[in-house]
């Protein structure tokens, strides 16, 4: 059988677990061939030292399209997740355009915001361009505060809200994504998960909450969801097994005195991650 593929559209932080770090070795414990196409590199994630070095790829995206379309290349799957800046949202769709099959399964994670903000450089350009992209998508997979801001809808600092968490689901469908997975869900106190939806009922599931915020755990669960569902698992299922390996790699690093503050201890958790398959 042929080896499915997926085509990793995100940046490289060299130092710092998020992004390609984590997207590249979950997806593979799949079995499915990873294909990254680095948005920029980073000399680190913004959270793991205070100086960052910063090299744009935009250029660099094209010509590796040119050359994957000159070569006939295809992919099974398309996973986006932090872009540097609107004009590479638009990359992203004219990657689409290009390579995107009827069978291919397209996953855009708008990571740019997070705790009721918008990551550092980042605008209301970026979050049209955002925005556009995951209407477009087969899944999304924001958290709270990414629904809310491209839904125009004041950002909770927490919510126990069922209600909301439902609205904001139902509006990113309403814009144009064929399911949504929300995380970040606060639906009770010392309980977080996540409120799914493919286009039947929305559907809510938590998990307790571990004290602390932990940099990269988005990237760590779209990583699993995207590859869950390209190998043909179940939506609900393939969402709360992402759920499930995120909550695990939280508390295992919690109890860890000694780890580093910039990620997640997920390596160690890997093991778990490919039983369950």
């Amino acid at each position: 059988m042929l080896q499915k593929r997926m085509a990793a559209i995100h940046d490289l932080s060299c130092l710092g677990k998020c992004s390609l770090t984590v997207a590249l070795p979950i997806v593979s414990c799949f079995g499915i061939e990873c294909v990254p196409l680095p948005t920029a590199i980073l000399s680190s994630h913004f959270a793991a030292l205070p100086q960052v070095e910063v090299v744009d790829l935009s250029d660099r995206m094209t010509r590796t399209m040119d050359l994957w379309q000159q070569g006939g290349v295809t992919f099974d799957g398309i996973f986006s997740g932090y872009l540097s800046s609107p004009a590479q949202a638009a990359l992203v769709e004219e990657f689409t355009a290009r390579f995107r099959g009827p069978d291919t399964l397209f996953v855009a994670d708008p990571a740019m915001a997070d705790q009721g903000r918008l990551y550092r450089g980042f605008t209301q350009d970026h979050v049209r361009a955002m925005t556009r992209l995951c209407a477009q998508a087969d899944v999304t997979t924001p958290n709270v505060t990414e629904a809310c801001l491209m839904l125009g809808e004041p950002c909770p600092a927490v919510t126990h809200d069922k209600a909301l968490a439902e609205k904001l689901v139902r509006g990113l469908l309403k814009q144009g994504a064929k399911a949504v997975v929300l995380t970040g869900v606060s639906l009770m106190p010392g309980m977080v998960g996540i409120a799914c939806c493919d286009g039947g009922e929305v559907s809510q599931f938590a998990r307790p909450q571990v004290p602390g915020h932990y940099s990269g755990t988005g990237d760590i669960f779209a990583s699993v969801f995207s590859s869950a569902r390209l190998k043909g698992m179940a939506f609900e299922r393939a969402a709360v097994l992402a759920m499930d390996f995120t909550a695990n790699v939280i508390q295992k690093t919690a109890e860890n005195p000694d780890h580093r503050a910039y990620g997640v201890d997920f390596e160690q958790s890997l093991p778990w991650l490919t039983q369950q398959l």
